[in-house]
């Protein structure tokens, strides 16, 4: 694939700013940031290319004060930030997923808003930021915002380049080229943007393709209702792209790959009579714009990949008529990689960290922030110039920087509450979570609760909940019904995610206490098929996804008759977590054994 899809979601985002973003993910190496600094070329002349550095700060993206003529003015006059720099052209950042929480907040909410206020230090100021937005990150450094993810229409991953001429095309030009020039864009590809933008007001969606999206993302289980909208864009653009103003199914093929795919919770196929084309096939913009060999073994099908102009090829879709059907895929979504959280918590301090905002001090106390100082000793009207220049600063307009270091885990539990718990171990296994919960309490840790029974997954404890009503919530714990680990590990992943990123926790440490015995899958088995082993995989698979993600976890295997290489300590296995047998330990012995886990990620 190799920046193929990248290529061409940055062609589709040129010409439709209403897919607001593409985030291209890939090892070190692999051209994304070449890739995103060399697409500055597919916008018109003059429109604004931004590039927000590593390490930004607040005052530098939604603006502050400038220091310099606020002294000359003798009152607050406001610098404006990147984010309004970026205003009505593209901002691109860098490492992406490094973004501190609070950065991340503010990007997601000005690509939302379409504008930045600033309302500090006297200063209340709104201006227009309507841009798009190009971000690169290596997942293997960690996890993007999943509000971040929400907000781009594209994810695409990038793998190394293996075909020689293309190798050699960036060899020569990265020899050739100065230092910090980008790479250059082929004309062609550009050209074929500039038409896009001017076919795409004509490019209409029709009803049925419309649904089809709709069902796709439905049977994807997309978590936000953004990506059918995303589709429908993606889908017009890609249209226009090509120059033609009828939607086709490859426009539609095209949306459910780049868009819906990435945010799935399951694969799906789309089954389409005499279709023998694979998604995988479709060509980039500079196939494209280079066409197909008329002697080519295998022909395909002309559709997103053709920069044919012969309207006489193209079959629109029909106004009328029932979307393709649509099936889900035996596996779930793997992870693209990434790390668990980190290994120590934040809390405020003066001395290490993140430094987050400046607050009122006196020299020695902490690290002087000497931007914010000579901000204060302007705006209190008591900062004076000296003898060649000098601003004199009194005491109290001295700031200190606050840092944020991390502090805390989140700590999920996990109890089987099926039928066969009922039978087996569950009064034990509630005074062991019940011991947990109060020894992870103490450690002032975020403390989560999850039963899960029959065909479904429950939270009765959201993160942060007292000791005494997660007590109370376990002591009334109903019982019975079939054992849906699947949906368990799905909450867990949940939370793994964008709970954890909210409270920024350091990590996640999941503690399941269950046998194990899986028999409720997520999606209904085949007709004829074993409902036991569509579980199985599901678990399997989603133990696997889930547990880089997680900072520790422990399995407390509460089946009545202990089998070596059975079904929990495949569990352990897949989650990466230490496996325990209930019967033969007590609740004091787990307690201690999952304190020293968490002692060991602090």
């Amino acid at each position: 694939m190799g920046l193929d899809d990248a290529l061409l979601a940055l062609t589709l985002l040129a010409i439709e700013p209403g897919l607001k973003g593409v985030l291209i993910a890939g090892a070190p190496g692999t051209g994304k940031s070449t890739l995103a600094r060399a697409a500055r070329a597919l916008w018109p002349a003059g429109t604004p290319f931004v590039e927000a550095p590593l390490g930004v700060t607040m005052d530098r993206l939604i603006g502050g004060i400038d220091v310099e003529r606020t002294l000359e003015a003798g009152r607050p006059v406001a610098a404006p930030g990147l984010l309004a720099a970026a205003h009505g052209g593209v901002l691109y950042v860098d490492e992406i997923n490094l973004l501190a929480p609070e950065l991340a907040n503010v990007l997601c909410h000005t690509l939302a808003s379409g504008q930045v206020r600033l309302e500090r230090e006297g200063i209340s100021q709104t201006s227009p930021a309507e841009f798009v937005l190009i971000g690169t990150f290596n997942p293997a450094e960690g996890p993007v915002a999943p509000a971040l993810l929400d907000r781009a229409a594209f994810i695409t991953p990038v793998t190394t380049l293996r075909d020689v001429p293309t190798r050699a095309f960036i060899a020569a030009n990265a020899i050739g080229r100065p230092r910090g020039s980008p790479l250059p864009m082929p004309p062609d590809v550009i050209n074929m943007v500039e038409v896009g933008r001017e076919v795409l007001p004509q490019v209409r969606m029709p009803a049925n393709a419309l649904k089809e999206l709709c069902a796709a993302a439905t049977a994807l289980q997309a978590l936000s209702n953004r990506a059918e909208v995303f589709a429908v864009r993606c889908a017009k653009a890609n249209a226009a792209l090509n120059a033609r103003a009828p939607i086709t199914q490859s426009d539609i093929d095209l949306a459910v790959r780049l868009v819906l795919s990435p945010r799935a919770t399951h694969r799906m196929e789309i089954v389409k009579a005499g279709a023998d084309q694979s998604p995988s096939e479709t060509p980039s913009p500079r196939e494209q714009s280079e066409g197909r060999s008329a002697d080519a073994p295998k022909k395909r099908e002309r559709g997103e990949g053709s920069q044919s102009r012969d309207q006489a090829d193209v079959k629109p879709m029909a106004e009328s008529g029932e979307p393709a059907p649509l099936g889900l895929l035996r596996e779930p979504i793997k992870a693209e990689g990434g790390t668990a959280g980190g290994k120590r918590g934040q809390g405020l301090n003066t001395r290490r960290g993140r430094h987050i905002r400046s607050l009122p001090g006196r020299p020695g106390q902490g690290q002087l922030a000497l931007v914010d100082t000579l901000k204060a000793a302007a705006l209190n009207r008591r900062a004076t110039i000296g003898e060649k220049g000098r601003v004199i600063v009194r005491r109290e307009d001295v700031r200190i920087k606050q840092f944020r270091q991390r502090t805390g885990l989140l700590v999920v539990f996990a109890v089987d509450a099926s039928g066969s718990m009922a039978l087996n171990r569950i009064n034990m296994a509630k005074a062991a979570a019940i011991s947990l919960l109060q020894s992870a309490y103490v450690h002032r840790d975020k403390i989560a609760l999850i039963s899960f029974r029959r065909d479904r997954a429950e939270i009765i404890l959201s993160p942060g909940g007292g000791v005494a009503k997660a007590r109370r919530a376990l002591e009334g714990l109903p019982t019975g019904g079939r054992t849906p680990l699947s949906a368990a590990l799905v909450e867990v992943m949940n939370m793994a995610g964008e709970k954890a990123c909210h409270l920024q926790v350091a990590g996640t440490v999941l503690v399941l206490i269950t046998d194990a015995r899986t028999n409720q899958p997520l999606r209904p088995a085949p007709q004829g098929g074993d409902r036991r082993a569509v579980a199985r995989e599901e678990v399997e698979r989603l133990a696997k996804q889930l547990g880089p993600r997680l900072a520790g976890a422990v399995m407390i295997d509460t089946r009545r008759i202990f089998v070596a290489g059975g079904s929990g300590q495949e569990l352990a296995g897949w989650l990466g977590a230490r496996y325990f047998y209930l019967p033969t330990v007590s609740a004091a012995q787990i307690t201690t054994t999952v304190q020293g886990e968490v002692a060991k990620i602090r």
